[in-house]
């Protein structure tokens, strides 16, 4: 008989990468992965790109990798032997092209990997066009949980959401490169728009939402820090300081979720075959132009 877990140990590392600087970053995980090994954690959590930094622009390719067989990944591969590590690098498609992706080390191995589905293109980002978009989302297990990654931007597409829930996704993790914009009620305007977001996903799909933004400044932009973790009744279970670096370890109590559910059947009355069917007819009637016609 299997003996199904009742806790997750999760470490939140909420860090400042040096642009560029792979070695010194990697460094700088170590010393994370050795502080949450030390407080007995089953997985740490990094920001989007933590191994690289975020305004890279033309400098994409010189840090792009293979993380199956990149050298600087080496000892971070090794580091994974007893506990698992979600970090962000710029992967090597291996065909010109370059991916922001979060990669899964467990047991010295790369076991999964999620590029970014959605690259901002709009006020102060150029994603798209330095980086190519993910075409796959898919759930993987993490301490006996189903577990699903959104990548910053991909967070406030809210179908990505629902697509992970009704692929079991009980614990969402939510790498991100977040700067500081705007004031609101004496804080960050845009901490305040993240913590809408997670509350939302944790309280509507019953799971537990994990965010981990990035600190420090690059390009004249300052990043918010600001990570946090909701539970699945929608309930701030741990949050982290605006713009100073910062850790925590948060044990999760999986039989959370359960209760969750029992007072909120979101999941269990899902009609996904009403969604695809919608969906075929709104693709059917677009027009050339790209919008939909209701017919």
């Amino acid at each position: 008989m299997t003996h199904r877990r009742e806790s997750l140990r999760i470490y939140l590392a909420q860090i400042a990468p040096a642009l560029g600087d792979l070695a010194r970053n990697c460094e700088l995980h170590l010393e994370q992965v050795g502080s949450a090994r030390g407080e007995h954690a089953d997985l740490v959590v990094f920001p989007e790109l933590s191994l690289t930094g975020y305004w890279l622009h033309d400098m994409v390719s010189e840090v792009a990798l293979d993380p199956e067989t990149a050298p600087v990944l080496a000892p971070l591969r090794a580091a994974s032997r007893d506990l698992d590590i979600l970090l962000g690098l710029v992967e090597d498609g291996g065909d010109g092209r370059s991916y922001n992706t979060s990669i899964l080390l467990r047991r010295e191995r790369v076991i999964w990997r999620q590029r970014k589905l959605h690259l901002p293109t709009y006020t102060l980002f150029d994603e798209g066009r330095y980086f190519t978009a993910g075409n796959e989302l898919r759930t993987f297990t993490v301490g006996g949980a189903r577990a699903g990654v959104l990548i910053c931007e991909d967070m406030w597409h809210s179908a990505l959401a629902w697509l992970l829930a009704q692929d079991g996704c009980n614990l969402l993790l939510v790498p991100s490169c977040g700067p500081a914009r705007g004031p609101a009620d004496g804080g960050i305007g845009s901490q305040h728009d993240w913590r809408l977001l997670g509350e939302t996903a944790a309280r509507f799909h019953a799971q537990f939402v994990i965010y981990v933004n990035r600190t420090g400044s690059e390009d004249g932009y300052t990043f918010a820090g600001g990570s946090f973790v909701y539970g699945p009744d929608g309930k701030l279970l741990a949050e982290l300081p605006d713009i100073d670096d910062g850790a925590a370890l948060v044990e999760l109590d999986l039989r959370e979720i359960k209760r969750a559910r029992c007072v909120h059947p979101m999941r269990r009355d899902a009609r996904p075959d009403l969604v695809r069917r919608e969906l075929d007819r709104l693709l059917a009637n677009r027009d050339t132009a790209g919008t939909y016609e209701n017919k």
